[in-house]
């Protein structure tokens, strides 16, 4: 259907989730869909805003590492998934300390953000 309205379409080769996509860049939300993607759900539920163009993406197969490559992506991985659980408990800190703290009535909201 890409094809027949004229539209762009990139192979990405294989990658490992992560980081950025290969040939497209970088955004959280669909580095986190390409995580539930597999053989039996090839397709993302939307569509990925990056670098102002929309992107579809869809899984096409799984490669393997062998354990010399696999050995030299090893502590990135590891640095990456350390760095993720330290961003999970930073955000929950701040949310159970605004929440304490709007609870005693020590922070309050002037103007909501949305309206700024």
């Amino acid at each position: 259907m890409a094809r027949e309205k004229g539209l762009k379409i990139t192979e990405t080769g294989l990658f490992q989730p992560g980081g950025a996509v290969p040939k497209l860049g970088a955004s959280p939300d669909l580095t986190g869909a390409l995580y539930q993607i597999s053989e039996k759900k090839p397709y993302p539920e939307q569509v990925y805003p990056i670098d102002g163009n929309y992107v579809i993406v869809r899984f096409k197969e799984r490669g393997r590492l062998d354990d010399s490559e696999f050995a030299s992506r090893k502590d990135a991985v590891v640095q990456y998934v350390k760095q993720l659980k330290q961003d999970e408990v930073l955000k929950a800190w701040i949310e159970g300390s605004k929440a304490a703290l709007i609870k005693d009535g020590r922070l309050q909201f002037t103007r909501d953000v949305k309206d700024l």
